[in-house]
């Protein structure tokens, strides 16, 4: 049953990932990946890497995947998608400092990504960091506007922090 519902979220999340990688290069433009160029077979190397990674993640391969990762953002310091997934990662590790810090820069590359937002909410929540907990619900409640879960969960933050005005 365990194994059913990791291959299930594999399959929902392969088209995140594809979507997520495609700020990548196409055909044989060259992408600037952080001042230098991109080449053709770095874009491989990437996806290649990324999709091992994924796949050892999908059968608890932790160790892997989290290396597998970090050579993606080697190649491609702005790879949002392995800052996210390697941050997943060290959620399951309970090591939220370095999870807040990998999806922290996940939003500054890709500011309107939901799911950035609400796995960083998760880390501050854990963390009991109601200021910056705010502050997401903020930027949730402006990128899905028509979502009352995000409205409620900032009202909870404003509870927390006795704060009834």
């Amino acid at each position: 049953m365990k194994q059913l519902r990791v291959v299930f979220s594999a399959i929902l999340l392969m088209p995140f990932c594809v979507l997520a990688q495609s700020h990548q290069s196409k055909g044989n433009k060259i992408v600037m990946v952080v001042g230098r160029p991109m080449t053709q077979a770095d874009s491989l190397t990437v996806k290649q890497l990324f999709f091992s990674a994924l796949r050892e993640k999908t059968i608890e391969n932790f160790t892997l995947a989290t290396e597998m990762f970090n050579q993606v953002l080697q190649v491609d310091p702005q790879n949002d998608a392995s800052m996210y997934e390697l941050a997943t990662l060290k959620k399951v590790q309970n090591d939220y400092p370095s999870a807040q810090e990998l999806l922290e820069r996940a939003v500054t590359v890709k500011p309107d990504n939901e799911w950035y937002w609400v796995a960083l909410a998760d880390c501050y929540e854990k963390t009991n960091d109601l200021q910056k907990l705010e502050n997401v619900f903020n930027e949730l409640s402006r990128i899905d506007p028509d979502k009352p879960d995000y409205y409620y969960d900032q009202a909870n933050v404003y509870f927390l922090e006795k704060r009834y005005d």
